[in-house]
């Protein structure tokens, strides 16, 4: 961990570490222009208050997909995110922290430690939503090859349990939370104009996902199932 010395050249060096690395570790580029940004504007900061002679160390960790970048500043304790007034002070942590920077700053053996921890990437839910259906045909492909009393033992002793529980703590907790949901919503709109459009806009996005994703999962789940005529035999 090389130390540099606090002027404009290293600063600007820093920041474009800063913007090499995570990029190269996947981070989101918004995520990292902001992260750059935060950098450069805390180093001058340091800058103002320790001086161009000051030293800095920067460090960049990966651990369990778990980025941080680490910046090292010997000298007396200076709080970058202090503005004077406590308030102020959290509501801008709070600001940075919403943006995906999430600093945090600590002073300790003689340095102040600043921590940025970019935001992990969201994954998409149509993904996991696809993710999910596959996984699902996978179980139930894997149980039809296997005997009839272990089915039965699985689907009424484990999945019918586990499943009623589940759905009963989803209602418990869904239902009210949906209920008082819908009635702010309303409430706060005010316009019924307003929420006629919404929803309409709602309702058609409903209507358009549930048709996106019913074909293509009856398409795939056709050839596994025997369609039978009204007499008993099949087709």
């Amino acid at each position: 961990m090389d130390k540099m010395k606090l002027n404009n050249e290293n600063i600007a060096q820093a920041s474009i570490l800063a913007e090499k690395t995570l990029g190269e570790w996947g981070v989101d580029a918004r995520n990292i222009i902001q992260i750059r940004l935060a950098v450069e504007e805390t180093l001058l900061k340091y800058q103002e208050a320790f001086g161009v002679e000051a030293v800095f160390a920067q460090k960049y960790m990966k651990r369990l997909n778990r980025i941080r970048l680490e910046l090292f500043l010997p000298g007396e304790r200076v709080d970058p995110f202090d503005t004077g007034e406590e308030e102020q002070s959290q509501v801008l942590q709070g600001l940075l922290a919403n943006m995906g920077v999430a600093p945090a700053w600590q002073y300790k053996n003689g340095e102040n430690l600043i921590i940025f921890t970019p935001k992990k990437k969201k994954r998409s839910q149509m993904a996991s939503l696809a993710l999910s259906v596959i996984l699902a045909f996978l179980c139930g492909g894997v149980c039809s090859f296997l005997p009839e009393n272990v089915r039965a033992f699985l689907a009424n002793e484990i999945i019918s349990p586990v499943f009623n529980r589940f759905m009963g703590l989803l209602s418990a907790i869904a239902g009210p939370m949906v209920f008082l949901s819908i009635v702010w919503g309303i409430y706060s709109i005010g316009d019924m104009a307003t929420m006629g459009r919404i929803g309409k806009r709602m309702i058609g996005r409903f209507m358009l996902m549930t048709i996106l994703l019913t074909l293509p999962v009856c398409v795939f789940a056709m050839p596994f199932f025997s369609l039978k005529t009204g007499d008993g035999g099949e087709v």
